[in-house]
């Protein structure tokens, strides 16, 4: 399977680290740039036992959760996360104390063994400065202090997970997947929890200062977050639960509403998930008659290159070839010594 040089000449721009910007100051480039980094300056007072910062987020190209080194501390100071993050994004940071079967040093103190954990947001070339005061008696995350020019914007997820009593919408909808008995229950619950987060987002944005792509970005990512899980759900109920329900035939009307083509949701990874999970579940999908077909793997990754090429716009098109010839090298669909230029 050769790749015509046409075919991937677009990606060269986007692999070269190619970025468009805006210019008023409330604003970032929305395109991924692969040699950018993101810093978190980590400023911590009064901890008195020793603690392990750890921090992760979901990378595109390729498509994987990067993990910080743990790095821990004790005291009083100042530590640094330098990430390689390729656009803005949502970035999981967690502090863990020391628990006693993790104990190195006889001079540590144990009193907890709770891992503490939020959600902030990371620019880049931006750095995020947060500081703890461990001597403050507050709940996390409300003992923690962003600072920096989008600092407000980690300030939202803090005050949303505030909000909610650090209820994990994701996860809940994963539990809805898992548990409802059926089509119309799952689909109730998981709408039902999309539209509280949009709700809240819509509240927030209108009491605060929150960038235009920012709130394009979170309404987007929150939507198709849904959309996937919605994908799946036929799966889950048959192979994993074996669940053998009629899908009822109202049960893709969601998908008239979300867009493929979407330059709005360029900066959501789960948009591009969304676009993977439709075209290999809706538009080329396995059945009975391609599983015995060893070649079908093959085929259906260069039908999603042609679709890509041929239904989204140029950028969009550049992240989708990029993030599934990366995902068709990895397992071998698209063996290097065939990926020619």
């Amino acid at each position: 399977m050769n790749f015509p040089l046409q075919t991937l000449l677009p990606l060269f721009s986007l692999l070269a680290g190619a970025c468009i910007g805006q210019n008023d100051t409330d604003s970032v480039s929305l395109h991924i740039d692969l040699k950018s980094h993101g810093t978190i300056e980590f400023n911590f007072e009064n901890a008195a036992d020793s603690i392990i910062l750890l921090a992760g987020f979901n990378s595109l190209l390729p498509p994987a959760y990067v993990d910080s080194d743990p790095i821990k501390f004790k005291g009083n100071g100042k530590k640094y996360l330098n990430f390689q993050i390729q656009m803005p994004e949502k970035v999981s940071l967690s502090v863990s104390f020391i628990s006693p079967t993790s104990v190195i040093n006889p001079s540590d103190t144990i009193l907890f063994d709770r891992n503490k954990n939020t959600t902030c947001f990371l620019v880049p070339g931006d750095t995020l400065s947060i500081a703890i005061d461990f001597s403050n008696k507050e709940a996390f995350p409300r003992c923690i202090k962003y600072s920096g020019k989008w600092a407000h914007i980690s300030d939202y997820y803090k005050n949303k997970e505030i909000f909610f009593h650090k209820d994990n919408f994701i996860i809940g909808k994963a539990i809805a997947g898992n548990t409802a008995p059926d089509y119309e229950t799952f689909s109730k619950v998981t709408d039902s929890l999309t539209n509280i987060e949009l709700i809240y987002l819509k509240n927030y944005y209108q009491k605060s200062r929150l960038p235009k792509w920012f709130t394009d970005y979170e309404e987007n990512d929150i939507r198709y977050i849904s959309y996937v899980m919605k994908l799946s759900e036929p799966s889950i109920m048959k192979r994993i639960r074996n669940i053998d329900k009629p899908i009822p035939k109202d049960y893709y009307d969601f998908l008239k509403e979300c867009p493929l083509n979407n330059p709005s949701a360029i900066l959501s990874i789960y948009y591009y998930v969304f676009i993977d999970f439709y075209f290999s579940l809706i538009q080329m999908p396995y059945t009975d008659s391609t599983q015995k077909d060893t070649n079908y793997g093959s085929k259906r990754l260069n039908g999603f290159i042609t679709s890509s090429i041929k239904n989204y716009d140029e950028y969009i098109s550049d992240i989708l070839l990029a993030f599934k010839l990366d995902e068709g090298i990895m397992i071998r669909y698209v063996p290097k010594e065939e990926y020619t230029l």
